[in-house]
This record gives C-alpha cells, structure tokens and sequence, in this order.
C-alpha cells in the first residue's frame, strides 16, 4: 500500500481516538439493536484509507440492522449486498470499534423490505445512479424509499479530499461529477439519533 494511504490510515486512527469517546464509541458484542438502525465502523478493507482520506472521517462503512429469526444482522454492501450476522460486522471492523444510530421516529417496530437487494454487486465507482451498491449508498437509498427520509444531500466526489488518487479512481471509472454519499454523511444525518 503506498506511503500516503498508511498516512491516511494513521490520521484515521486518531480521529477515531480523538472524538470516539464523543461519537459513542462501542465495543460492546452485545449492543441492544433494532431492524432500521445503522451501525458504522472504522474497515480493514483496503479501500477503507482512501475513504478515511476522502472523508477525513474514521466512519468508513455502514450498514443496516435486520432481525432474522429474533438475531440482528447487518445488510451491507461489500463484495455483494448480503446479510452478516452482527458479530460478525463488529470483529471485521477495527478493533472491534463499532457506532450505533437509531432513526428518530423509530419505533423499534420499523421492518425493512431488503430481499430485492440481496446479491446485488457492489459498486466501485460510487455511481448512485446504476443498478449497482457501495455501503452508504444502501443505507440512504433503503431510507429514501422505504421510509421517505432522505437521510443527508448527496454531493459530488470532486467535492472530497481525493488529491493523490487519481489513478485508483480511473481504474474504478469514478467521474468526480458524480453525486455520492459518505458513511460519514449518514452518520451525521439529522435523522438519526
């Protein structure tokens, strides 16, 4: 990994230091969660830096809280769109650092209709418009049209920190035209508690 993604990682980690303690950090395998609510973490992935980089955030993945058989798991795009099993989620992130939001007007009883979803692919290029899925992408289009919230404003990807990832983002097709969202703009959506 070149020089500038490990400085990227490292300003990351002490974001994540920094204003965890703040952002109600948790650590927790046992968090009380309902279907609706979003969980964020810090990634090991290798696109996790850039993200850190572009967004200047820790919060560098999310996902949505569904209940199956009386357990919560994560629907989350990464690879495809899939179900993981919660634990599963917090022990991928880093270590095991995980932040929960809750919708404002949740209930509790909220139910997602999520199987249309399920094995779509991933999306690399951060395009909103294709029939593809990155992790944030999910959470504000499940909102959006199931619960009418528009969770935050999408803004184009030339807007983000991206000097030094030129190249990467060729190689993905990313236009920095395009309109995206962040899994830091969702965090600090005001439509979550």
């Amino acid at each position: 990994m070149k020089k500038k993604y490990w400085v990227a990682i490292v300003i990351a980690l002490v974001l994540a230091a920094i204003v965890g303690p703040y952002m109600g950090v948790r650590t927790s395998h046992n968090p009380e969660v309902h279907e609706g609510d979003v969980i964020f973490q810090t990634s090991k992935s290798r696109q996790s830096p850039l993200i850190a980089a572009a967004t200047l955030s820790p919060i560098t993945h999310c996902g949505v809280i569904v209940m199956k058989n009386g357990k919560p798991y994560v629907l989350e795009a990464g690879g495809i769109v899939k179900l993981t099993p919660l634990d599963r989620f917090i022990d991928r992130g880093l270590w095991g650092m995980y932040w929960v939001k809750h919708p404002e007007q949740g209930d509790g009883n909220m139910k997602l209709k999520y199987r249309n979803v399920l094995g779509t692919p991933y999306d690399l290029a951060f395009d909103m418009n294709n029939r593809k899925y990155y992790c944030s992408e999910l959470v504000y289009d499940l909102y959006l049209k199931q619960y009418n919230t528009q969770l935050c404003e999408p803004t184009p990807i030339g807007s983000r920190l991206t000097w030094g990832m030129g190249d990467e983002m060729k190689r993905r097709g990313m236009d920095l035209k395009s309109l995206a969202v962040s899994p830091k703009d969702i965090f600090f959506s005001s439509h979550l508690d």
